[in-house]
């Protein structure tokens, strides 16, 4: 049987130069960059960050999750749509799919609805 052999690795040391700019440096690795001076993680940066969008785009959206304020109380758009959709949601949806016939079969015959 043939007897195996372990390669030899070798080890390499390349020196940077000290002379390179900032922008060539990795500034996420950089001890002395800014998220590393107070103590904060990529991890962190990024989480802070997709906070305050999200934020951003609630009070943006501010109707598309709730519906309204009672009291200091919100009323979820999610819970208006719940209520609906139990009490007409049959009928809802079988005028909605009606409408979609109707137009599918206009478009189709090329006629075309004027007010």
């Amino acid at each position: 049987m043939p007897t195996k052999t372990k390669a030899k690795r070798t080890t390499r040391i390349i020196e940077l130069p000290t002379d390179v700019s900032p922008i060539q440096k990795n500034v996420w690795s950089s001890p002395e960059s800014g998220y590393k001076k107070y103590g904060l993680s990529k991890t962190a940066i990024i989480s802070i960050t997709l906070g305050i969008i999200i934020l951003g785009l609630i009070a943006f959206n501010k109707g598309l999750i709730v519906a309204a304020i009672v009291n200091n109380k919100p009323i979820f758009r999610f819970n208006v749509d719940t209520v609906l959709v139990s009490r007409y949601g049959t009928q809802t949806l079988d005028n909605m799919i009606t409408e979609q016939l109707i137009q599918d079969e206009a478009k189709r015959l090329h006629i075309a609805v004027t007010d």
